[in-house]
């Protein structure tokens, strides 16, 4: 031991001398396929320079996750269910919800007008994230006021998101666009109210006509 190498024990386990940094490993022209980093510092990461497949799982240098069976790629949490994912803009052909009978309990027909009266609480804002640059457009929606003490803007909380520390999150765009739907029902009530009403006052108007003219 030299100080900067690695040795092999008796078990056939890899170990790195106390002063080295790396342990690579290096094609015949000279290319560096992987490196370990090896110092004690923890500094120097493990480094693979191709693609990486691990069983159906494929990572590549050109920023790509594969399924290699074409199966669902799923992040789940180690003690069941579903990790959440944090990620900037995504781009998807579609979107789904699950929202199977059978994975619900104490299903209730919702209250469209109470619905509808949230929503139309909501501030809306126009704004720009401290991260954009000047080329960003300028962004619409409800704001989560964690900053004032007083909230400075309405958003009622059953549209707030949470972490699993319970902070502030951001806005559940699930609840949100559901409650959007049950305005939209709220406004075709009125509509077919205010129709039904009109061809009320049309057919009296008929009638009187009818009287004048005959």
């Amino acid at each position: 031991m030299n100080g900067t190498g690695i040795t092999f024990n008796s078990y056939g386990n890899i170990i790195a001398d106390q002063a080295s940094t790396w342990w690579r490993i290096v094609d015949f022209s000279g290319n560096q396929l992987a490196n370990f980093g090896t110092d004690t510092a923890g500094s120097n990461a493990i480094q693979f320079n191709r693609e990486l497949d691990i069983g159906n799982f494929q990572i590549n240098t050109g920023h790509t996750v594969t399924s290699a069976d074409n199966g669902d790629i799923h992040f789940a949490k180690g003690g069941g269910g579903a990790a959440n994912i944090y990620a900037g803009d995504v781009h998807y052909n579609s979107l789904v919800k699950s929202s199977l009978l059978s994975l619900k309990r104490d299903v209730k027909k919702a209250d469209t007008a109470y619905w509808a009266q949230l929503v139309n609480s909501i501030d809306l804002a126009t704004y720009q994230y401290k991260s954009d640059d000047n080329t960003s457009h300028l962004r619409l929606s409800s704001i989560v006021d964690n900053v004032n003490d007083t909230k400075q803007w309405q958003l009622p909380d059953v549209f707030i998101s949470r972490d699993e520390d319970g902070k502030l999150n951001g806005v559940d765009d699930s609840v949100l666009l559901n409650a959007t739907l049950a305005t939209v029902q709220e406004q075709q009530k009125e509509i077919d109210q205010l129709n039904g009403h009109n061809m009320e006052l049309e057919a009296r108007l008929n009638k009187l006509e009818a009287k004048l003219n005959g």
